[in-house]
């Protein structure tokens, strides 16, 4: 967190109230547009408390990193040259005229052919019995079932009969496939 944070929240949120006022009449009935503001406003004091709750305690958390490793360099696009920017966010695999610079800090930002090297690990496990690491562990959780076989930090021979692919990506490219031994 930063300063810019510091500026950039406040107006996020008056643009989003701006917005709810006007949408306020075509949302509710009589009976609950008095209920409206305050329980939005609820809702933004639970939103604001988690993210502090994640900044400050857990170090960071997914929207930290989402936005240090991907809505920033988007930032800085808009900075630089709104269109760059729109072409990040409208991304169609092409990385000509600038984009590549911003595109390229971006840890997130793959096109879809990246995912299928996990993929590929996976149908790979399944041929070979053996299961890739979950790498970079290096604290034990002690709320984690002990049953449970993680993986850490080696792989491990095991049969393995299907597995499951989630890719969530920067930008909206979100896919899940599942591959099964072929019997």
């Amino acid at each position: 967190m930063d300063a810019r944070d510091l500026l950039i929240a406040p107006l996020v949120i008056l643009v989003i109230y701006g917005v709810a006022f006007l949408l306020r009449p075509y949302v509710t009935y009589e009976e609950n547009r008095k209920y409206f503001f305050p329980a939005l406003t609820l809702k933004f004091l639970g939103a604001l408390g988690l993210g502090v709750l994640y900044q400050f305690y857990y170090g960071g958390g997914d929207t930290f990193g989402y936005y240090t490793h991907g809505a920033s360099h988007i930032f800085d696009a808009f900075l630089d040259q709104t269109s760059i920017a729109f072409k990040l966010i409208f991304y169609d695999n092409n990385y000509e005229d600038g984009v590549f610079k911003y595109a390229s800090r971006i840890w997130m930002y793959r096109d879809s052919p990246a995912y299928m090297v996990v993929r590929i690990a996976g149908i790979l496990a399944i041929n070979h019995g053996m299961v890739p690491p979950t790498i970079n562990h290096f604290t034990d959780d002690p709320g984690i079932d002990s049953k449970l076989n993680l993986t850490f930090n080696e792989a491990q021979e095991r049969k393995v009969d299907a597995i499951l692919s989630n890719t969530f990506g920067f930008g909206g490219h979100n896919s899940s496939v599942i591959f099964k031994r072929f019997e």
